[in-house]
This record gives C-alpha cells, structure tokens and sequence, in this order.
C-alpha cells in the first residue's frame, strides 16, 4: 500500500507522473481501482477522460472486480459507457465471482452503484446485447436479486 503523504510528496515533485499513460492508456488512477488502493485514485487529472485504450474508466475496473472503497471517489464517471457500451453498472451486476468475498464486494458494489445509476442504465443494451438486468438475472440468485434490488 502506498503511503499517502509520500505519494503525495512524489506528485507534487513529479506532476506529470499524474497524467502519464501506459500502452493500455492507463493512469495511475486506473491502477489504485484495479488495485483497490484509494491514495492512488485521488491521483487522477482535474480534465479529460479518464478511459483507457479499452474505454474502461476506473470505475468500470472497480465495479468489476467489486472494489466498492471506489464509488464515493469516481461517480462523476458514473454515465460513462466504455467501448462495449457498458456502464460500470453491466460489470457490476455481471457476479460470476466463485470466490465468496469478492462476491459478496459485488453485490455491496452493485447495490451502491444502482442506487446512484439513473433506471436508464438498467435498460440500456450493452455490445452484446445484454442490460445489467440481464447480467443480473443470469449470475445471481434470488436472494442476492433482493439484497441488491430492495434498500
């Protein structure tokens, strides 16, 4: 984990490292979502998108591996698609996790998203045809439908 006064110690002597970008198009912010780590998402540039060379932004990541310290930092790219034209909402709600604690994350990560997404994106079809409804109904079982449907 990286130590936050010293990350930031390390941005403001190094300002560009912010906005440099690996060959997937990458940012450091990119990296602490997939990585769960909070100190570098907070290094993410004031403007321009934030999508890497698969038009994933850093919540796409962390919706889909179900980093839920995530949401709160990164909902201004809520509305974002990425190339398949899905919200980080699609891989949120597509659990086809085995192992029990990233998918109970999943579903926290789901249940926080949706009560943010506009019904909008429930219903919007991704590249391959598929809502988050879909995904939804065909990775998750009854109950966890209810836990992440009702408050």
């Amino acid at each position: 984990m990286i130590d936050s006064p010293l990350s930031y110690s390390i941005a403001k002597r190094l300002p560009n490292l912010i906005t440099q970008k690996n060959k997937l198009g990458q940012l450091p912010c990119h990296f602490g979502a997939f990585h769960n780590n909070l100190d570098l998402t907070k290094f993410s540039p004031q403007q321009g998108a934030l999508q890497d060379t698969r038009g994933f932004t850093p919540l796409h990541i962390a919706a889909e591996l179900g980093n839920q310290n995530h949401i709160k930092s990164m909902l201004d790219s809520i509305e974002e698609k990425n190339v398949f034209n899905a919200f980080a909402l699609h891989w949120a709600l597509k659990n086809d996790e085995k192992n029990s604690i990233k998918r109970v994350n999943k579903l926290i990560f789901s249940k926080a998203l949706l009560q943010s997404a506009n019904s909008v994106q429930m219903k919007t079809k991704n590249a391959i045809g598929m809502t988050p409804k879909d995904w939804m109904e065909a990775t998750c079982s009854n109950t966890e439908i209810d836990f992440i449907i009702f408050k």
